[in-house]
């Protein structure tokens, strides 16, 4: 059982406890997934699955103490790191040159909006974009365009709220929209 007074504190022991147990994390151990398992008895059960000497085990500690008790500074600072690692953090992403079009075509309507415009950083795209086209591209070329991953994650959130006009529309955004939500995806899985 781990007791600790927040969610900070008790993973953190939780990690202790695994290092203590058989090393360093990605040198003698690697974490492959974790899972929350909330029981009958309202005890909380949390199961750490690693690889250790190229065998799967099983952690399981109980989590009841901690789990899901946050100050609100924790939270602050918790969504403070993240926004400034998705800030530092750049992504490429390629692009057909038609469905790269469509971005462009999305860029215009977003800076009609100069709110909207800052917001979405939408001359930091038109920048990009404008990089990734100076080497020349042709019709079938990828072009890519390379952001902060926070501008991709905003711009696939717009993208998920417009409404298209067409079916052409829809499905030049869909395009759009798997390219960037492959993009990311990709990247999750390589960290």
């Amino acid at each position: 059982m781990i007791d600790a007074p927040g969610t900070i504190e008790g993973i953190s022991s939780e990690f202790a406890v695994l290092e203590r147990m058989f090393g360093k994390r990605d040198i003698d151990w690697r974490l492959h997934d974790r899972l929350i398992d909330k029981q009958p008895n309202g005890r909380v059960i949390e199961r750490f699955i690693i690889g250790h000497q190229g065998v799967r085990k099983e952690v399981e500690f109980d989590i009841t103490s901690f789990f899901g008790i946050e100050s609100q500074g924790e939270i602050g600072a918790i969504m403070q790191r993240t926004k400034e690692r998705a800030e530092q953090t750049s992504l490429s992403i390629s692009i057909p040159l038609e469905v790269s079009a469509t971005l462009a075509m999305v860029i215009v309507g977003i800076k009609k909006n100069p709110q909207l415009a800052v917001r979405m950083k939408a001359d930091r795209i038109v920048a990009a974009m404008n990089e990734a086209a100076s080497g020349g591209v042709a019709a079938g070329d990828l072009q890519t365009i390379s952001l902060p991953l926070s501008v991709w994650i905003n711009l696939l959130g717009l993208l998920r709220s417009v409404k298209p006009n067409t079916l052409l529309d829809e499905e030049l955004l869909e395009d759009l929209k798997a390219y960037i939500d492959g993009g990311l995806k990709s990247s999750r899985s390589n960290r």
